[in-house]
């Protein structure tokens, strides 16, 4: 039997947490931690503890014993630990970081949810069948301590880890995982592309016994253990109480259906629209795994809503929270400085910018191509002429960032062949013209052959105004009217789903391995709250997305990634815009500390490992709250820049698959 660590070796984190599990801390746990030994070659195994295994559930059947069989029944595991926490890392303390806006909703899935912020939230709350290590990309056992897969890769067979258990008590068994299952393909969620990828793809999972689910696959597709291995899994004792998939998005609104992480939300301290607060768990059921250690190390973890950019600042200056993302260049550069910031020179403030091998993502101006002036081309192509990215690096960004030019920015899928984006007003107005757009005699903005003249509306955020008032002005001498509508973080964001504008900015993070059908197959370029934003439909394609998913070869699928990255590039569904060479650019008050890589070789979302892998230092509080008191008193500052993998600094090159 081909095993799943060979078939799909290289395969990088795609979800959250799926499983990398957290040590416990702030009491003790009713867990007997997993035993683990060490050889000759600090290579680490676990055995895991089924002395808690139901006593009706065979060995064969996943029950007390299976452990010692597993091999003969075809099973795998891995036991690859280590490679995100560090040993030194303390438990305790709380970390608030300020948010420009709440999520609308808390929910994991669902109409809504596909925001960076609840994904952050759910990570620490709930866990997938396996997880994955970020360095190696070999599956680790998570909510399942087994695997298997049958020689032609249709099927599949987990089998649960006995000791897992949800928030209330509960043991994970294996209905949560089919009733996680069924809950992501009913409509009522609202969210097409969640139910095409587990509708499509799987047939209904099967319970074999309490601790054991088969999967059978409806088509082959290499992703298809890493999807269904992925998926958060909830308690079926839960999604029961609830009608279907819209029952389930009215009651989880802001509420969390309970995980089997080491965290949940604290609902009571958790009002809509202004904070999130997580709290750990004392009783984990992931106790000392060794997956676990130096993770998950904060009691408190609180996400707070400062709206304005610049409020948000000065209120972190203030030491009124403790983890401020720095997303202007330019405070970056001139005022986050030791010249103008007395704590920061004397290292009571610390600045952080890390790298590693995180796909970068990309932003850029997207075009809705379902409807005029948009579905045109030529027009789309005048809008990327016109948009002087350089000027805006030079002089609004302070060369912090890099021009985009694929959807798969920074990683080996991104095609070679697409050009970065030209400042070229020449060729826009040729185009515009070609396009039917021109100017009458002593007119200023350019009309078509009906007579309406070119003015189109782009909803923004109050801090984008001065990032795209220069645009603006360069549309105006084109013969363009472009209005800046400002607007909240939630409307812009649902108008975008919904698909309820001509033009809007979007910033999209990268993925390990990505996943072009969402974003890009023809069948997601009409229905809301899906990913093909711009509305692309490109018959190739969609052929070469199918063709992905069937290639087993990890050569062929990146040779296809580029094929697809330069079609999409050639259509300019976007006007691409800029990126950060850095995977996360911070400052935070000086009472914690981080493992010396900063964050994972690979960590989606740019920071969601600062909450999994950094701790509170006791001994470096008490010495900042004397310090806010005596200003005689100076704390060693750390290196600004974290390097660890070597990706600025190219000792290491990027991983291919």
């Amino acid at each position: 039997m081909q095993t799943i660590k060979t078939q799909l070796q290289w395969i990088g984190m795609l979800f959250l947490i799926m499983g990398i599990f957290s040590a416990c801390g702030g009491g003790s746990s009713q867990y007997e931690p997993a035993v683990v030994t060490e050889d000759a070659n600090n290579k680490k195994t676990f055995e895991v503890d089924e002395s808690g295994a139901d006593p009706s559930v065979s060995a064969e059947l996943g029950g007390k014993g299976f452990g010692a069989i597993a091999d003969t029944l075809g099973f795998v595991t891995s036991s690859d630990f280590n490679v995100a926490g560090t040993p030194e890392a303390k438990k305790g303390g709380e970390i608030v970081m300020a948010w420009q806006d709440m999520p609308k909703t808390l929910r994991y899935i669902g109409k809504d949810a596909n925001t960076s912020e609840n994904w952050i939230v759910s990570s620490l709350v709930y866990e997938g069948l396996l997880g994955n290590n970020t360095k190696t990309q070999e599956f680790l056992p998570a909510l399942a301590s087994h695997w298997k897969v049958s020689e032609d890769n249709m099927t599949y067979w987990f089998r649960i880890d006995p000791r897992a258990r949800w928030a209330d008590g509960q043991p994970v068994v294996a209905e949560d995982v089919v009733e996680s299952w069924k809950i992501r393909i009913d409509p009522g969620i609202e969210s097409p592309s969640t139910n095409g990828t587990y509708s499509e793809n799987y047939e209904e999972p099967k319970v074999l016994s309490k601790y054991m689910v088969e999967l059978k696959l409806k088509k082959e597709n290499w992703r298809s253990i890493l999807y269904f291995s992925g998926m958060p899994i909830f308690p079926a004792h839960y999604l029961k109480r609830v009608e279907g998939g819209a029952g389930f998005i009215k009651k989880y609104q802001w509420e969390m259906i309970p995980g089997s992480g080491p965290y949940e939300l604290d609902l009571q301290r958790s009002p809509r629209n202004e904070q999130i607060v997580l709290k750990r768990r004392a009783d984990y059921w992931g106790y000392q795994h060794p997956a676990n250690e130096g993770l998950y190390n904060f009691d408190n973890i609180k996400f707070i809503k400062v709206a304005d950019d610049k409020l948000r600042f000065e209120k972190f200056k203030k030491g009124e929270f403790d983890l401020y993302q720095v997303g202007r260049a330019q405070w970056w550069v001139e005022e986050l400085n030791a010249e103008k910031i007395d704590e920061i020179k004397r290292g009571l403030i610390q600045k952080c910018k890390i790298y590693n091998f995180e796909a970068s993502g990309f932003s850029g101006l997207g075009f809705n191509t379902r409807e005029e002036p948009f579905n045109d081309i030529r027009v789309r192509q005048a809008f990327g002429y016109l948009w002087n990215i350089d000027e805006l690096n030079e002089k609004l960004f302070f060369n912090e960032y890099a021009k985009c030019s694929s959807y798969f920015e920074g990683t080996p899928f991104a095609s070679r062949s697409n050009a970065k984006p030209t400042y070229d007003p020449d060729k826009a107005i040729a185009l515009l013209e070609e396009a039917g757009w021109k100017k009458t005699d002593g007119s200023k903005w350019l009309t078509n052959n009906k007579g309406e003249i070119f003015e189109v509306d782009m909803d923004i955020l109050q801090s984008f105004e001065r990032i795209f008032t220069p645009l603006q002005q360069d549309l105006e001498k084109a013969g363009i009217k472009f209005n800046l509508v400002i607007t909240d973080p939630q409307t812009q964001f649902t108008k975008i789903l919904e698909r309820q504008f001509k033009v809007a900015y979007m910033s999209w993070g990268g993925l390990n391995i990505p996943n072009p059908e969402t974003s890009m197959h023809s069948k997601y370029a009409d229905p809301p709250q899906t990913n093909n934003i711009g509305g692309m439909k490109v018959p190739e394609v969609d052929q070469l997305c199918e063709k992905y998913d069937e290639s087993w070869d990890p050569m062929e699928r990146q040779n296809i990634l580029q094929k697809i990255d330069s079609i999409a590039y050639a259509g300019q569904y976007y006007a691409f815009g800029w990126g950060a060479p850095y995977t996360f650019r911070c400052a935070y008050w000086n009472k914690y500390d981080m493992p010396e890589w900063g964050l994972p070789y690979q960590a989606n979302l740019n920071y969601e490992y600062v909450f999994a892998s950094w701790w509170f230092d006791e001994e470096k509080a008490a010495l900042l709250e004397k310090a806010k008191k005596d200003e005689s008193i100076t704390i060693p500052t750390n290196p600004v820049e974290v390097d660890y993998w070597g990706r600025k600094s190219g000792v290491v090159s990027q991983p291919n698959p």
